[in-house]
């Protein structure tokens, strides 16, 4: 197959730029370079399986269409393939790389046209060009959709870890989203950087003080034009207890989690749902590299007059739902047993790739066999 290879700078990080290039356009068409181009998935990002279209002009004044599915999404990679029956063989792959002025976006493309005698013709004279327009089409949009979330308002998340589980929060308001689940978070205030909102909303949301480490996932883009970045967290040590590890390895277990549930609500009495039984969560501290280094609030916040508002109160030695209805610990195969928020859907594969693999590091660390 002839390859053809472009890089271009982004000047934004790797998750902005991932999120352009994963931006589902739905039904509205973007052109560029005279190229249209379409998206379907079910989320505000595309996903493994999700599709992508371009309508590409050529020299003779026609347009190709040329359909593509993606095969793998990763932080950094993303790959595709044409869509069976496509008279197209293709390889589409696009690596991402820091750099001190911002991410190198690498694009390359095995093809082949199964047309029979014009292969040749169309190798030579027709397909490279239509190739390069492509790219260059991608290329102006992906620049376009990164500046826009690179200058959007913040919100954060925190993936607080335990062992190979995350924390997950569900929301008590309002009643629109009672009852659905997230990561815990909120906006970035004036002076703070997403780190230090991060350990705030710790704070006021659960009452505990965390660690904050690196960003996972791609930025999330949120109906109101914020954008959502997650952050992973482990709680300080020495503030909570260390449970029973022997009832739970934080993975494939046959409890539910740890449920912490919030204040009590109408006919629900703050507990947990019924039949479930709290099981302790893996208490294994973070691994290295772990933590190398759709939310608005859940309703307003009390303010924090130093007497009484909601940074006064005082610390808990185990995440408290304060702000909503109930918390739990989730290992890698129980992310998708709650109703997640829109936007926090969309950094699920990337969090159940690092439960797992933690999941994995701590059985063979402690020789549990597979």
């Amino acid at each position: 197959m002839p390859l053809l290879r472009t890089s271009t700078l982004i000047e934004a990080e790797p998750p902005t730029v991932a999120a352009a290039l994963r931006m589902n356009l739905e039904a509205a068409r973007t052109e560029a370079a005279g190229v249209r181009i379409e998206t379907a998935g079910g989320r505000a990002l595309l996903g493994e399986g999700d599709l992508l279209s371009f309508d590409v002009p050529t020299w003779l004044g026609a347009r190709v269409p040329v359909r593509t599915r993606l095969t793998t999404v990763r932080p950094t990679e993303l790959r595709a393939e044409a869509v069976p029956g496509s008279r197209w063989q293709l390889d589409h792959r696009i690596t991402l790389a820091v750099t001190g002025a911002g991410t190198l976006l690498t694009e390359s493309l095995r093809w082949s046209w199964t047309g029979g005698a014009l292969d040749g013709l169309l190798d030579a004279v027709a397909a490279r060009r239509m190739i390069l327009r492509l790219f260059a089409a991608r290329e102006t949009s992906v620049r376009a959709v990164a500046g826009r979330l690179r200058d959007a308002e913040v919100v954060v998340g925190a993936a607080v870890l335990r062992g190979a589980t995350v924390l997950a929060a569900q929301r008590a308001k309002p009643s629109s989203l009672a009852g659905r689940w997230e990561l815990p978070g909120g906006s970035v205030e004036s002076g703070e950087t997403e780190q230090d909102a991060v350990k705030r909303e710790c704070r006021e949301e659960l009452g505990v003080r965390v660690r904050v480490g690196a960003r996972i996932g791609p930025d999330l883009p949120l109906r109101d034009g914020r954008v959502l970045r997650i952050y992973l967290a482990q709680l300080e040590k020495g503030q909570a207890p260390a449970p029973d590890r022997a009832k739970y390895d934080g993975a494939g277990s046959d409890g539910p989690g740890v449920v912490v549930p919030g204040p009590a609500g109408p006919g629900d009495g703050g507990q947990g749902p019924a039949g479930s039984t709290p099981v302790a969560a893996d208490p294994v501290q973070s691994e290295p590299g772990d933590l190398a280094a759709a939310r608005p609030p859940a309703g307003s916040r009390p303010p924090d007059d130093g007497a009484g508002g909601a940074a006064a109160r005082p610390e808990a030695a185990e995440p408290e739902a304060r702000e909503h209805r109930e918390l739990r610990w989730l290992p890698a195969d129980r992310l998708g047993e709650v109703d997640w928020l829109p936007a926090d859907l969309d950094v699920l594969p990337d969090l159940g790739r690092l439960l797992t693999e933690r999941a994995a590091r701590r059985r063979t660390k402690e020789g549990i066999p597979r």
